[in-house]
């Protein structure tokens, strides 16, 4: 039998209709299926999470109290039997070539965490867009350096799985399920170790949206940038708030944006509206902390 080298840790809760998309998307890969194995951790459901059998990789389903996708993605890396952990989620469907792409990146850089590529899968949803193109927005801002990188989102992320518990894993501080790659991503480089791009590692995250779904998104998002900052204000490691010109070339993202963008001006604006709503997430935590 062979041994397993990957990982892949998935969390859920709740009915999500893209997770057969994501099974699918992993029946697909090229890497070979007897050397990877696939570990959905269902937090908390009211309604347990179902899973079919995988067709030549091994599946495994697990239960927990709910507790936050970063406890649900350390419950996952705790039963893991690869040497490396790549971490996705229940809306985004990897390419074919996602692990094979990966276990390359890994053979380069060892000991290192890999930040892959997502791409919207709803290019012409305004709201789906300017979520993404946030995101896109901090992780370019973040990453100029691409082999000395600071932050990548847990949707795509790969580590050595030794190295993940070394470190304790995704910090268990964030109810709020956000912030907490932040926290890890800033923890893991304490450490010592490098966060380097590997863009051709690629997932496709179909998320859609209402406008009220996005408003609340980005003031939670505010909440848990909040609570990072006061995380690192008490380990004497204070993050600087963004300059004005962050928010001008927030605001120029859907012209300058990696993905086609229709809709620019409706994306543009509300990217102002939930950089404002980010902005009062933040304020909260950070004056609930004094």
């Amino acid at each position: 039998m062979a041994n397993i080298h990957w990982s892949v840790v998935v969390p859920v809760r709740g009915h999500s209709p893209d997770l057969a998309k994501l099974v699918a998307a992993m029946e697909r890969q090229t890497f070979p299926a007897a050397e990877w194995e696939l570990l959905v951790v269902d937090d908390g459901s009211a309604e347990p999470v179902r899973l079919a059998p995988g067709n030549g990789f091994a599946v495994k389903l697990i239960r927990q109290q709910p507790s936050g996708p970063g406890p649900a993605r350390n419950r996952g890396v705790a039963a893991a039997r690869g040497e490396w952990v790549a971490f996705t989620a229940a809306d985004c469907e990897p390419a074919p070539d996602w692990l094979s792409r990966l276990e390359k990146a890994a053979l380069h850089s060892p000991d290192t965490a890999l930040g892959g590529t997502v791409r919207c899968g709803l290019p012409r949803s305004s709201t789906a867009m300017t979520s993404h193109l946030i995101v896109e927005h901090l992780t370019s801002r973040l990453n100029r350096d691409p082999q000395d990188a600071r932050f990548f989102t847990p949707n795509n992320l790969a580590v050595p799985a030794k190295s993940f518990r070394s470190i304790g894993g995704f910090g268990s501080d964030y109810g709020l399920g956000t912030g907490e790659d932040r926290d890890f991503c800033a923890r893991w480089r304490a450490s010592g170790r490098r966060i380097v791009a590997a863009p051709e590692a690629v997932v496709v995250h179909t998320h859609p949206l209402t406008l009220r779904g996005l408003l609340r998104q980005q003031y939670r998002y505010g909440r848990g940038s909040g609570i990072y900052r006061r995380s690192q204000q008490s380990a004497g490691t204070p993050v600087p708030f963004e300059s004005a010109r962050f928010y001008l070339e927030a605001f120029l993202a859907p012209w300058r944006g990696s993905a086609p963008c229709e809709n620019r001006w409706v994306v543009a604006a509300l990217m102002g509206a939930s950089q404002a709503i980010n902005a009062v997430g933040v304020v909260r935590e950070l004056a609930a902390g004094k």
